[in-house]
């Protein structure tokens, strides 16, 4: 039983984004899959009209100058199969001087695009997969790359009963205190991490406060230390 339920866990971390970019570009092949990860895509403000899967065949000059051993790259070159690259590429419109539509232009996804853009692809695939399967999805610094905005929309996916049909989770970590908004979070869903002077980590919620009111601003309250969970910042030495 334990088992079972940490097969529905996914895992996350924030800041090595890239690590689930395989993962993007496989489930790709599934039609169903790929149009979700294009509707997500497509609708952050990007830029991005439509998504294209690559695999493209590797020349033996790049095999050959792989930063492997020598055997390793005997071995390769002995295999009869090809070995190919998985990407993706990104499509946007193209505009005339008098700014009308003069086309499209491919971009590749790797090298072409901002670390926001390629972190909101990678993670694309992992939330969908979370929502359409009532999985736990615990990230680690969610924010890290992503405009504010882009990560509120992540969020409110979880909080919207249309798409969170089967009752998905979403448990994250952050320190954008752009997200302390009670029109995104209920008073339940949001909790502080804070430090003793040992160093061991306590959680509180916000519920524990008492006359925390609808309208309050808890951004600024937070700041204020109202919450408690903020750095003690001693004096720092002066620069010579």
């Amino acid at each position: 039983m334990i088992l079972e339920w940490f097969k529905k866990v996914n895992l996350l971390n924030g800041m090595r984004s890239s690590d689930y970019l395989f993962y993007t570009l496989n489930q790709m092949k599934n039609p169903e899959f790929y149009e979700e990860i294009k509707k997500l895509v497509t609708s952050a403000d990007f830029g991005i009209n439509d998504l294209k899967h690559r695999e493209d065949e590797i020349p033996i000059g790049e095999i050959e100058s792989l930063p492997v051993s020598r055997k390793i790259r005997e071995t390769i070159l002995a295999n009869a199969s090809p070995l190919v690259k998985v990407g993706a590429r990104t499509i946007h419109m193209k505009y005339d001087e008098a700014g009308d539509l003069a086309g499209f232009e491919e971009f590749d996804l790797a090298s072409d695009e901002s670390e926001g853009t390629k972190k909101y692809f990678c993670l694309s695939a992992p939330f969908i997969d979370t929502l359409r399967n009532g999985k736990v999805l615990l990230v680690d610094e969610l924010d890290a790359s992503l405009h504010p905005l882009l990560t509120m929309a992540l969020i409110s996916l979880f909080n919207n009963p249309e798409i969170n049909t089967q009752n998905a989770q979403l448990i994250f970590v952050s320190h954008d205190t752009n997200l302390l908004n009670q029109k995104l979070f209920h008073k339940s869903q949001i909790w502080f991490a804070e430090k003793d002077s040992i160093g061991g980590t306590h959680l509180h919620s916000l519920v524990e406060f008492k006359n925390v009111r609808a309208t309050d601003n808890l951004e600024k309250h937070y700041i204020q230390g109202k919450f408690g969970a903020i750095p003690y910042i001693g004096r720092f030495p002066e620069v010579k």
